[in-house]
């Protein structure tokens, strides 16, 4: 082999090699945070009206409304660091862990949790807490509630 060819497969070499250890330095870019939805609304009784929130991962907390047949308008919208609103999923997560429900009635109340591409959703009788779950759940609604009056408030 030539010098010339020699000197260029040496130096093609430690540029393969430096370039590998520095692709091998490099910290592995972070996870990104799940992107989720929670929705919480209750609706029916004679005008079929609905009203309800849908808290996103972004911060973004919504309050609606829904008419009978009717697209949803927005009443206001509040905005919170990602941070502060990943806690409400994380926490809703824990609290609904192999409950089910299905129920519906003249008043209806839909807790809904959308994270990536999977949905799971809740329905039961009523505008409170429903009796038959877990008591977690209950506490969750409760604090869920008054977090979006806060916000109406603000």
């Amino acid at each position: 082999m030539e010098p010339v060819a020699r000197q260029l497969s040496f130096s093609v070499m430690v540029l393969l090699s430096l370039c590998g250890m520095i692709a091998c330095a490099q910290p592995p870019p972070p996870a990104a945070p799940p992107v989720f939805r929670i929705t919480l609304s209750r609706a029916g009784g004679f005008t079929g009206m609905a009203t309800g929130y849908h808290l996103q991962s972004d911060g973004t907390l919504i309050a609606w409304r829904r008419a009978l047949a009717q697209e949803e308008q927005v009443n206001w919208t509040h905005k919170y660091a990602p941070d502060e609103v990943r806690r409400w999923a994380e926490d809703l997560q824990g609290a609904v862990h192999g409950w089910q429900s299905g129920e519906t009635g003249n008043m209806t109340t839909r807790l809904e949790f959308a994270r990536d591409d999977s949905v799971r959703a809740w329905t039961w009788a009523g505008t409170g807490a429903p009796a038959q779950a877990p008591k977690a759940v209950g506490e969750w609604l409760q604090e869920f509630d008054r977090f979006a009056r806060e916000a109406a408030a603000k």
